[in-house]
């Protein structure tokens, strides 16, 4: 039987038939291979239980969308800074790394991260949608050292079920730090043994008190320290006088001893006010069993000025992926890849439009637009701290060492506070003198210098021609 009649095509046809899907075919066959394809780009980042799927998810939206690239999330067992520091030493850093804001000034002096301003020119990176804030905290000697991700600032919650039983105003825009005390003073009740059963607030940290009572603490060289100007050292006492004078701050370590501390107290409903960030919404969200709301920190006497804290991503300066680093930081720093981090309240979008459009229309009981109203510069200044790598070291050691003497009574404010500054300008005098490389260059060439003038000195008495003499 012919092939004809077996297929029902000659042979020409068939040949003819072949040739054609031999075309339509060879370009895929021969397709050259993405020069990506197989390319890993590695993410460091320590990640809560609830951030962890949406870093896989931010990952793989990130892989679909550039064929070929994966992205291999290396997570530390803690924050822990030093260890990004022994891993950059030891050459064995992640490409992106994710920063929290204050060690910036660390790694810039170190010299560990690349900056990021050329890329962002180069690449027309939108950064007019981000607060302004953002890149003000991750910029160091006029950098951009990383992307800001998420961040915040300093709010006060307050649980409405205990203002209501004392009859207490709720918190408005207009409290100031008057306002604040006497609604501490009515909501701090102590039982027939004086001892607190119920305690009024809890102020957090003190520089969002020092800048809204108009005074700072040091400029970014630390040339200059302020602890001891009247603004501070008033803002410092009225932080000192919730606990010391008025006692309606938080002191001791547990009810057992008629002295709550600031831990768990407000979620357990003794704590009447709480001044922290919106970091602190994953333990208060869960509450049941009383109401609660924010508000803006009280208004002090040099305005309200609240302390700004986020994260972002970094490039490490030692990469050898530099180009697939950026592309993978462009996308979790944009609104698509921010909006993924928008499931929950763990923190605010750096970026304005997506704080705006996604994470304020997730539901929620408490007042949101007070939460947008922290970060609005009509209703607060929001700061930094001084953009020095000694700044963790100086305010652990030296003015929160020497504060915790006061509040302790074994010295005055004044004293305490005289003596920080005392430490931190002794501390910077010895580290100008430190001797570096370039001292001991400069001594071996005044060596040098002495050695051939002694040489010299001695040939010209040995021809006879005995110069003057030395003074002593």
């Amino acid at each position: 039987m012919g092939l004809k009649a077996r297929i029902g095509v000659t042979p020409l046809e068939l040949a003819v038939l072949c040739a054609l899907a031999l075309l339509i075919v060879a370009p895929f066959l021969c397709w050259p291979k993405s020069k990506l394809d197989g390319e890993v780009v590695t993410l460091w980042a320590y990640q809560t239980p609830t951030q962890r799927p949406l870093f896989q998810k931010a990952a793989a939206e990130f892989e679909r969308r550039n064929p070929g690239i994966k992205v291999k999330i290396e997570e530390p067992s803690t924050w822990r800074e030093d260890k990004k520091l022994v891993a950059m030493q030891a050459g064995a850093m992640s490409d992106v790394i994710y920063v929290h804001f204050s060690v910036i000034p660390i790694h810039g002096a170190k010299n560990a991260l690349l900056p990021l301003n050329e890329l962002i020119e180069r690449d027309n990176y939108d950064m007019d949608d981000f607060f302004p804030i953002g890149p003000e905290a991750y910029t160091y000697n006029g950098q951009l050292m990383a992307m800001p991700h998420s961040g915040s600032t300093i709010l006060m919650y307050y649980n409405k079920d205990l203002f209501d039983a004392e009859g207490v105003a709720y918190p408005n825009d207009d409290w100031t730090w008057e306002d604040f005390l006497e609604a501490a003073k009515k909501l701090t009740i102590r039982d027939k043994l004086g001892r607190l059963t119920q305690i009024g607030c809890q102020p957090y940290q003190r520089y969002t008190w020092i800048w809204s009572g108009g005074g700072e603490v040091a400029n970014d060289d630390f040339s200059e320290f302020y602890f001891t100007s009247p603004e501070s050292l008033n803002a410092l006492q009225f932080y000192t006088d919730l606990r010391n004078r008025w006692r309606v701050a938080s002191q001791g370590t547990g009810l057992s001893d008629g002295t709550p501390s600031a831990v768990d107290y407000f979620e357990n409903g003794q704590m009447a006010m709480s001044i922290s960030g919106p970091w602190s919404l994953g333990a208060y969200l869960p509450i049941k069993d009383f109401e609660w709301d924010i508000a803006l920190v009280p208004e002090g006497p040099g305005g309200r000025h609240t302390a700004y804290a986020g994260v972002g991503f970094s490039i490490w300066s030692g990469t050898k992926k530099k180009e697939l680093a950026w592309r993978l930081i462009k996308f979790l720093c944009s609104k698509d890849g921010q909006k993924i981090f928008c499931e929950g309240f763990s923190d605010m979008p750096a970026r304005r439009s997506v704080t705006r459009d996604v994470f304020a229309k997730q539901e929620t009981h408490f007042d949101m637009d007070t939460m947008l109203k922290s970060m609005a510069p009509e209703f607060a200044t929001l700061r930094v701290y001084p953009r020095t790598e000694l700044w963790q070291y100086f305010a652990e050691f030296y003015f929160g060492q020497e504060h915790e003497k006061a509040i302790l009574g074994k010295k005055t404010l004044k004293e305490g506070m005289r003596a920080a500054e005392t430490r931190m300008q002794q501390y910077m005098s010895r580290r100008d003198a430190t001797v570096t490389w370039g001292h001991y260059l400069g001594l071996a060439g005044l060596l040098t210098l002495a050695v051939g003038m002694v040489v010299r000195q001695f040939k010209v008495q040995q021809a006879g021609n005995v110069g003057p003499k030395a003074k002593r």
